[in-house]
């Protein structure tokens, strides 16, 4: 057989051709794009047609169709030469020859064209060229890409059978190898009935119904501008949008502390700063006592919003709906509560702020004069932290510790924080405008502490002493105690040296004077301190600071009890690993608990500063 060239003009499609699917005789998109670049691979099979004139195409019907297209769209010249075997038969032998060539043609195993493209890709090719090059869409080549690069056991179990392409796709929908090998150990050997697709995917947590739902709820513009990644399952349909949260735990920490923002907003609604939380409305017999739920009247004036809750026990309870919206709803405590209420009569008005049983913001630090609010603060902490009176103590001095060392970090960025911080907040106590509990700081001429909130130096000392903040306020008091201006014995000389030593060398000075004068507070009604969250803003503080100056220990995971550590551990572990955690003996869980907290980036509610919505302060905004 000899190969010969013969123009487009003089080819038509043989009448014996026995492929009469139109919609498979014109698919050739992808053949003219191949065509296009690389040319014509294989010569056309024909035979004389009766006229003598052409050539019938017995074998490349499609691709006479594409070479004609692109003649036809100007993309190849009118007189392009054509490779064609010219075969002398009859019309029988041409019949049953088309037949044979269309049936013995074996299409490249899918398997076969993932590989492919992947090798191309990593031979330098980008997804829109090989989109190009072969004519297909570049969704259909990323996917081809994934599924290609897949991790070698499973796509070596795709490629011999025993693997379906549904479950391949699965497996596919992360492109996260460890992911995939995690999951092919645990479906491998699987019955067949539990290692369908939907269960794969679920394991990896792609479309995750609920990690897409406090996903809504922050945001993914805020989630991804925190530098939350978000991985879409390429092979979900093109009108979905699912996919996997990557970064679980920043998405959890943003969760809590938006959580914590709304729980704060609700109180300031209510008039109610021992507004009480619980994490599910109270039970009865396994299910929401609905018999206790009520719905308080709201009114809004000016813009403002306030909601008013009768005289009683209430609780309220937090619900991230499927929309992402948060959703508050309202219960009495216990049905004893409603019955008390509604014996005294539930139309009374909510107890004034200065009443005793109310918790104000700085009801815990006066625990002497308003003994019975601050310990109803105390019962709020524990009933919604699960931590005792020693573990409220640690976070007080922990975040303390915290406040110390952004402002020495301040300072040493020639920052004059902690300077304005000493002067002001001493001028407003020694001038009689506030008490040390509304500035956050402590009359440095006060011999002893005059809240009567002392601090139990051997209960805290140990947690301090281990964080990074601990560490970083010790040494700078160090360096601060080693300075001329502190080791001259004589006060008007040590007083000329600070007068003359450099500006930076007094902001550090100024910055240890407000740690030193800081009380401890906590994020938390009663110990809440305005002033000290506007100092961490102001510095730029934020999550990840406070992640660099400390980072939960098992001993201060030991602090709360068993199920608090279960359930804060609970959102950073796999579902099937988890199910064993409350059999493990105590210090292994709490140990278990402080490295997945820490992995996450987890900081404790009551360490943080607030949530604001301003960035940065100006000036200009102060003025």
């Amino acid at each position: 057989m000899t190969v010969r060239s013969v123009l487009v003009q003089a080819l038509t499609l043989s009448p014996f051709n026995v492929r009469q699917n139109e919609e498979d005789a014109n698919a050739t998109g992808a053949l003219e794009a191949s065509i296009a670049v690389h040319g014509l691979l294989l010569p056309l099979i024909v035979h004389p047609m009766p006229d003598d004139a052409s050539y019938g195409v017995l074998a490349g019907g499609r691709r006479l169709r594409a070479i004609q297209r692109l003649v036809a769209d100007g993309r190849l010249p009118a007189d392009w030469p054509v490779d064609v075997i010219v075969r002398e038969l009859l019309p029988a032998e041409i019949t049953e020859l088309s037949l044979a060539e269309n049936l013995l043609r074996r299409e490249l195993r899918p398997y076969e064209i993932h590989a492919a493209i992947a090798r191309a890709h990593e031979q330098g090719a980008s997804v829109g060229e090989i989109a190009a090059n072969i004519g297909q869409r570049e969704r259909w080549v990323v996917q081809q890409l994934r599924l290609g690069t897949l991790v070698p056991e499973i796509l070596e179990a795709y490629a011999s059978g025993t693997l379906a392409l549904d479950d391949a796709t699965a497996y596919a929908a992360t492109e996260d190898h460890d992911l995939q090998r995690a999951a092919w150990s645990r479906f491998a050997k699987a019955a067949k009935w539990d290692r369908q697709p939907h269960h794969i995917r679920a394991f990896l947590k792609v479309g995750d119904r609920e990690a897409e739902r406090l996903l809504r709820f922050i945001g993914e513009d805020v989630y991804r501008a925190a530098g939350g990644r978000f991985e879409l399952d390429l092979f979900a349909d093109e009108a979905e949008t699912r996919g996997r949260v990557v970064d679980e735990g920043l998405l959890r920490q943003q969760v809590e502390n938006k959580l914590a923002h709304l729980k704060q907003q609700l109180r300031q609604q209510t008039g109610r700063s021992d507004l009480r939380f619980a994490a599910e409305p109270p039970q009865a017999h396994g299910y929401a006592d609905h018999a206790l739920e009520f719905v308080p009247k709201t009114t809004t004036k000016r813009g403002v919003t306030r909601i008013e809750l009768p005289d009683g026990e209430v609780v309220a309870t937090l619900e991230i709906r499927p929309s992402g919206e948060a959703e508050p709803r309202w219960w009495w405590a216990s049905r004893k509560a409603r019955r008390a209420a509604e014996k005294g009569g539930a139309d009374r008005a909510p107890l004034p702020p200065d009443h005793p049983a109310r918790v104000s913001e700085a009801s815990g630090f006066d625990a002497l004069a308003n003994h019975t609010a601050a310990q109803a603060a105390r019962a709020a902490v524990k009933d919604e932290h699960g931590l005792t009176a020693d573990g409220l103590q640690v976070l007080r001095s922990l975040r303390r510790e915290l406040l110390r060392a952004i402002l020495v970090a301040d300072a040493l960025g020639e920052g004059t924080l902690g300077r304005d911080y000493a002067v002001w907040s001493q001028l407003r106590q020694a001038l009689g405008r506030d008490r040390h509990t509304h500035v956050g700081a402590r009359g440095l001429a006060s011999p002893w502490d005059i809240s009567g909130d002392s601090e139990p130096t051997d209960v805290v000392a140990p947690f301090v002493g281990e964080a990074k903040a601990g560490e970083l306020w010790k040494a700078t008091v160090e360096s601060v105690c080693a300075e001329n201006y502190m080791t001259v014995e004589d006060p008007a000389d040590a007083f000329t040296h600070f007068h003359f030593t450099s500006d930076q060398k007094k902001r550090l000075a100024g910055a240890v004077l407000a740690g030193l004068a800081l009380v401890r507070s906590a994020n938390v009604p009663g110990w809440r301190v305005g002033p000290h969250d506007r100092l961490a803003r102001l510095a730029g503080a934020t999550d990840e600071t406070l992640r660099e100056l400390w980072e939960p220990t098992p001993a201060f995971l030991a602090l709360v009890p068993k199920m608090k550590r279960l359930e804060l551990a609970q959102p950073h572990v796999e579902a099937e690993a988890f199910r064993s955690w409350h059999k493990l003996v105590d210090p292994v869980l709490t140990g278990a608990a402080a490295g997945v907290l820490k992995d996450a980036g987890w900081i404790h509610p009551l360490l943080s500063f607030g949530v604001a919505p301003e960035q940065h302060e100006t000036r200009e905004a102060a003025e």
